[in-house]
């Protein structure tokens, strides 16, 4: 059964907090509200109650809305909590900015029509159960994933094989961040021996633009439980760097408490190689297309354009973005 879902507003101005309790109570009278003129009574409200949306107005003289949500944001108790932005004014690129680095998940500015705001609100708290249901079945995924490890263990043999084998770098970390263990795999893929790399810490085989990344990004692996398709370089033991993608789930004490890190990558350098490679022999056809005097199109199965250089423009005596998406191949002929 799907519980109660609940939404925190925070607004310096009483009426501001009264227009927006009742626009929410007449169109989602389910919702549990709470509401306050105070950022660090918002702040303990999100921490000690299950929120599941919060709407922060920016402009408050205690606390503004973006360090709000930040704060609302860095909580493990509150970190899920869906966060609209609430400005006087259209947001500017900066303060896009800040918000988005905060956490911020959606932006609204006044004044706003009813309609919109609350279709806003909805998709927010829409997103959040589904993600609360997400999180719900990863950790329930988790404990079947022990269940089957402890299953494994029992069966030394069994696990070594699969361990042994396995194609991709496996790696184990502890709570600080210690590798702890790794399979052969990974000893391959970097060419270290297994002695040179227990006990030391992860972020030392990083290349050097990326620690702050992991030292950022680890706790989360450990309060959410699970990270997908992570870049990192790595460095090699000959003193190169590979690209690699992680993916990462997280084991737990039966107290709940974080245990290790189970974490597998695979190189893909070449794959970035060959991407970067493909985007500069992309952009020098693109040179040698618009530079050319000769007629140089594309079209798609239909005949309508998806290209053209400057040239064609010239002749027809048409912008490319009056062709392109517009005209089809044969409009420009004589029948």
């Amino acid at each position: 059964m799907n519980k109660k879902m609940s939404l925190l507003i925070v607004d310096d101005l009483d009426d501001n907090i009264f227009i927006l309790k009742s626009l929410l109570k007449e169109h989602l009278p389910e919702l549990e509200l709470y509401a306050t003129n105070r950022a660090t009574e918002g702040l303990q409200i999100a921490g000690k109650t299950n929120i599941d949306c919060a709407i922060l107005d920016v402009q408050m003289p205690e606390m503004d809305g973006v360090e709000l949500c930040r704060r609302i944001k860095s909580d493990v108790k509150s970190c899920h909590t869906a966060v609209i932005l609430l400005t006087a004014h259209r947001t500017s690129p900066e303060l896009r900015a800040r918000g988005l680095e905060a956490g911020a998940d959606d932006f609204i500015h006044r004044p706003f029509e009813n309609i919109e705001f609350i279709a806003r609100v909805k998709v927010m708290l829409r997103t959040k159960r589904a993600e609360d249901q997400l999180r719900q079945s990863n950790f329930s995924l988790g404990k079947r994933v022990e269940e089957q490890m402890e299953a494994l263990r029992k069966s030394e043999e069994q696990y070594r094989a699969l361990y042994e084998n396995a194609p991709l770098a496996y790696q184990s970390l502890d709570g600080g961040g210690q590798i702890i263990d790794v399979n052969p795999a990974w000893l391959q893929t970097l060419g270290y021996q297994r002695d040179e790399v227990i006990g030391q810490d992860f972020a030392s085989f990083l290349h050097p633009e990326l620690v702050k990344t992991f030292r950022k990004n680890f706790p989360v692996l450990q309060t959410c439980g699970r990270v997908e398709d992570v870049p990192f370089r790595i460095r090699h033991k000959q003193g190169h760097y590979l690209d690699i993608s992680l993916n990462g789930r997280s084991g737990y004490h039966p107290d709940g408490s974080f245990r290790q890190s189970y974490c597998v990558f695979k190189d893909v350098t070449a794959q970035n190689r060959i991407q970067r490679e493909l985007e500069i022999s992309e952009e020098r056809f693109r040179q040698v297309a618009e530079n050319s005097h000769e007629l140089i199109w594309e079209v798609d199965a239909t005949g309508l354009y998806t290209y053209v250089n400057r040239s064609v423009e010239n002749v027809f005596g048409l912008r490319a973005e009056e062709l392109i998406g517009n005209k089809y191949f044969y409009d420009m002929f004589h029948p």
